[in-house]
């Protein structure tokens, strides 16, 4: 839900959704509501373009999701991540920091 708040340009409502998912979740404690928000973190991190910020939260949602035995469910969630919507398709994160960890301006999408 928060993602289509963002596409619409409603991005306060979209944290509002991400902040009382994240309360619902550490409350619950379910483990795919706790993937999810890790999701929803990358997401907000993607939109601020903070790229770097996206990788690493995808490796730490692979290695929640190791723990709570739910790595099959995040794998997919995390791959999402990584192919952000609003991006054009094949877009990866990862692909445009380089070994330095900054910003490559030569990557293009989907390369």
């Amino acid at each position: 839900m928060a993602q289509t708040f963002l596409e619409f340009g409603q991005r306060r409502r979209a944290e509002d959704i991400v902040a009382e998912t994240k309360t619902l979740a550490e409350r619950s404690g379910q483990p795919n509501l706790l993937i999810l928000t890790m999701c929803n973190d990358a997401v907000m991190a993607f939109w601020d373009g903070r790229l770097e910020e996206v990788v690493a939260i995808r490796r730490s949602i692979l290695t929640r999701a190791e723990e709570l035995g739910r790595l099959e469910f995040a794998t997919a969630w995390a791959t999402w991540t990584l192919t952000c919507p609003g991006a054009s398709p094949g877009f990866r994160p990862g692909s445009h920091v380089g070994a330095s960890g900054h910003q490559n301006p030569t990557s293009e999408p989907g390369r």
